[in-house]
């Protein structure tokens, strides 16, 4: 199959044997609906935008991009899969090419895209530096997209299976973490706006100053009941000392009373 690698950039039928999956994508979940849904389409239309592909070996190519498209091309009988060679010979290549796509395109989840900007940066191919550059995005465009995966895996579920966009994934970020699922569970039930999430989330923050000041409140009622009661003792008679030391976590108080008066 060496013809092939003189055909870069141009159309070639490639046995589907000879196409191997792109260890950085093959692990997505595609859903069976998803796929039988494409397929039919196959079945119907045939494939109409062919697989990016690399040369690897003499008899393989590796995906570059469009494993959706091989498993359903597969999935509707196909026995030989429309392909573009894409030039390159470096790992870089393969693990890149599908997120610049997929950027380009506007079609890949922003999770699936934290996901593959981790995976990245966890390998040994890239630095948050050459990684950015490579992207054309600031580095702070990847610090955000990472950030989404430290909420919890029910919360990353809730959000990609509900559709939700990523202005509520950034909401629920604000959020203390205890209090993410239920506000997550609000904005699914009761289908809230952007707009109205946000309000949600201002009533929760404001019940949680309002705890503070209803503790602060108690604790100046509890403070006069000591003071008080220092001074009862002291008017009748008895001889008390209190010193009161006030730090940024306590507040200590110690009281000596006389026994001899």
């Amino acid at each position: 199959m060496k013809q092939y690698y003189q055909s870069a950039g141009e159309i070639v039928l490639l046995p589907k044997e000879a196409i191997k999956s792109n260890p950085f994508r093959e692990q997505t979940a595609y859903g069976p609906e998803e796929l039988e849904e494409l397929c039919d389409s196959i079945q119907t239309n045939g494939l109409l935008e062919p697989l990016n592909v690399r040369f690897e070996t003499e008899d393989t190519f590796r995906i570059v991009s469009g494993e959706r498209r091989f498993r359903a091309a597969v999935m509707a009988g196909m026995t030989e899969i429309p392909c573009i060679i894409v030039g390159g010979e470096t790992g870089q290549i393969v693990s890149l090419y599908p997120l610049i796509v997929h950027l380009q395109q506007r079609r890949l989840h922003y999770l699936d895209e934290a996901i593959c900007i981790r995976d990245l940066l966890e390998g040994e191919t890239f630095t948050v530096t050459t990684l950015s550059q490579a992207l054309s995005k600031p580095a702070v465009y990847l610090a955000e997209k990472l950030k989404l995966l430290t909420l919890s895996e029910q919360i990353l579920n809730g959000l990609k299976q509900n559709n939700l966009p990523e202005d509520y994934a950034l909401l629920l970020l604000k959020a203390e973490e205890t209090q993410r699922e239920s506000l997550l569970k609000r904005i699914i039930d009761e289908d809230l706006s952007l707009k109205d999430a946000e309000k949600a989330l201002r009533r929760l923050d404001s019940r949680r100053g309002g705890s503070k000041v209803m503790i602060f409140k108690d604790l100046t009622v509890f403070i006069n009941t000591v003071e008080r009661a220092v001074e009862t003792m002291r008017s009748s008679g008895l001889h008390a000392e209190m010193e009161r030391t006030d730090t940024e976590d306590y507040i200590e108080y110690n009281v000596r009373i006389s026994k001899t008066g």
